[in-house]
């Protein structure tokens, strides 16, 4: 079970009072009877089900933890650990009511910045299940009060409660010597929601970070987390165990090898050198799938489609419609993917955004005042977007390795799947042409490194940059090339697919009005598949949309 607890009531089954207890989770509750006669799950189903259960769904009261304190700490003769250690980390446990002596429930307090314990954990022992009571989401790491205290030259962090007591546990049997030693809030899954309220405390009071994850898939997967978290230039160090965690460990008698373990952390290889196993070449044989559609099925077809983990780097006119690209193609993987995208847009305020992108998902106009908006359409617009927007506040000038930050976090704990950058240049403004150069490659390749890592697909737009003179300008429908993109060469060392919008502004002619609305996508570069061709689109005026012209 797992949620945050709501409460007690008679258990439907065996009638005993106040022995059913109650989680909500998303809105979905379960129970599960604690008396020793029963011991009996409840889903939601049953709940509704049970004789007298609507009394399950009587409003909540806050729930008062308060009684958690009167509970003692005991010896866990199956896990090797004693009352002591976990009296140093506030840990109590409960006992069976068959019984009163058997240990039953263990209660892992959670505390907030101040040191008051605002919630626990509790982990039930027989059937193994979790849950959690108090403000869960506002406490602070377990064990992070006491590491504070004691501090230190490192600090050491597992993935679960019991591994930072059996730390704290080794070390003080072997070297009678306390550590600083905390756990992850929820496993190898919470590293950026665990350790992002108190990176800056961490990395002020101790010199390095000692990670000691699970030998498992998803304790490698912490390790990249907690690696692209701390400062490129702080040490992170990752312990290796013998066993699958530091409990096992401990109750394996091999306290002395997970203090080794510790000492001898090293920092893990920036890149994994591998040789191709038969797995991988089993992996060949499976069809490949086209990535996510664009809104022009051309483009689609000629570029396999959009995929996780790519850089795309689109490039336009200066107010040439590289605004109307974005919100175009953010809109579309909104609607038609259901993703979830962060735009990035240092030349737009959030509000500005979020009228062209809104229009752009109903085919309306909501940024012209010579139009009139009609609510029922924002309404529309809203309810296709829902949680999936998110939008960059800072705009102007922003420094790019806090958006660096910021992109990974929202991806981690977001869930975000597509990011849109518009445009790149505004992070190198008042640099000279050099230095805009070297920092465009570096913000480029970090960019790439991160939606490889972190499987998102970027987009990247540009201006181009001034046409030569002599040459037909921008508004005159000059073709691009992958030359004309503001920086270039750092694009063409990091991006998979370079694509480049073609226009017209005229004044006079008959063709006027046929040529201002229409525009011409063209495949610049193609890393994957080394496609170049010319896509015509047409401007619709009245749904703000540009559409691919269908051969007759």
């Amino acid at each position: 079970m797992s949620g945050s607890f709501v409460g007690k009531i008679d258990c439907p089954k065996c009638g005993n009072e106040n022995s059913l207890n109650m989680w909500e989770e998303d809105d979905v509750r379960t129970g599960y009877c604690f008396h020793h006669s029963c011991k009996s799950y409840f889903n939601e189903r049953a709940l509704s089900e049970a004789p007298d259960s609507d009394v399950a769904y009587t409003e909540k009261e806050p729930y008062d933890i308060s009684w958690v304190s009167n509970l003692k700490a005991m010896d866990n003769v199956t896990r090797g650990l004693k009352a002591g250690a976990y009296r140093h980390f506030g840990v109590v446990h409960g006992v069976s009511t068959q019984d009163g002596r058997t240990l039953s429930e263990t209660y892992y307090p959670l505390r907030d910045a101040g040191g008051e314990t605002i919630a626990y954990k509790v982990r039930i022992q027989h059937p193994k299940s979790f849950y959690a009571m108090g403000q869960v989401r506002a406490g602070l790491p377990f064990g992070w009060r006491e590491a504070l205290e004691q501090g230190g030259y490192s600090l050491y962090i597992t993935e679960g409660e019991e591994d930072a007591v059996a730390v704290y546990t080794a070390w003080m049997r072997e070297k009678k010597q306390k550590v600083a030693v905390i756990s992850l809030k929820n496993g190898s899954s919470s590293v950026v929601k665990s350790l992002q309220p108190i990176l800056k405390d961490i990395t002020d009071k101790y010199k390095q970070v000692v990670f000691l994850p699970d030998a498992d898939s998803s304790g490698e997967d912490a390790v990249k987390s907690i690696r692209s978290l701390f400062p490129t230039n702080y040490p992170v160090k990752i312990g290796k165990y013998s066993e699958n965690d530091a409990n096992d460990m401990v109750r394996q008698g091999k306290e002395k090898e997970l203090v080794s373990a510790c000492y001898n952390a090293g920092v893990p290889l920036s890149s994994e050198i591998i040789a191709p196993d038969w797995d991988m070449f089993e992996e060949l044989k499976k069809p490949l799938e086209f990535g996510l559609s664009y809104p022009w099925p051309t483009l689609t077809k000629l570029t396999r489609g959009q995929r996780a983990g790519e850089v795309i780097y689109w490039g336009a006119p200066p107010k040439g419609g590289k605004t109307t690209l974005v919100n175009l193609l953010a809109g579309w993987n909104i609607k038609e993917h259901n993703r979830r995208v962060l735009i990035v847009s240092p030349e737009s305020p959030p509000k500005a955004t979020l009228r062209r992108l809104s229009g752009s998902l109903v085919n309306k106009i909501f940024h012209d005042p010579n139009i009139v908006v009609n609510p029922d359409d924002v309404d529309r617009a809203r309810g296709i977007i829902g949680d999936k927007l998110h939008i960059f506040t800072k705009w102007q000038t922003p420094n790019w390795a806090d958006t660096r930050q910021s992109i990974k976090e929202e991806v981690m704990m977001q869930g975000i799947k597509d990011v849109y950058i518009d445009p790149i240049t505004n992070f190198s403004v008042g640099m000279s042409s050099s230095e805009r150069n070297d920092f465009l490659i570096t913000m480029t390749r970090e960019l790439s490194e991160d939606a490889a890592n972190y499987g998102f697909t970027a987009h990247v737009f540009c201006h181009y940059n001034k046409a030569p003179k002599g040459d037909k300008q921008w508004s005159q429908g000059s073709i691009p090339s992958s030359d004309d993109l503001a920086g270039s060469g750092a694009m063409a060392q990091a991006c998979n697919t370079a694509i480049g919008l073609q226009i017209w502004k005229v004044t006079e002619g008959e063709d006027m009005e046929y040529l201002n609305n229409s525009r011409v996508l063209h495949i610049l570069e193609d890393r994957e598949f080394g496609v170049v061709a010319a896509i015509p689109l047409r401007w619709n005026s009245y749904t703000g949309k540009l559409e691919e012209q269908q051969d007759d």
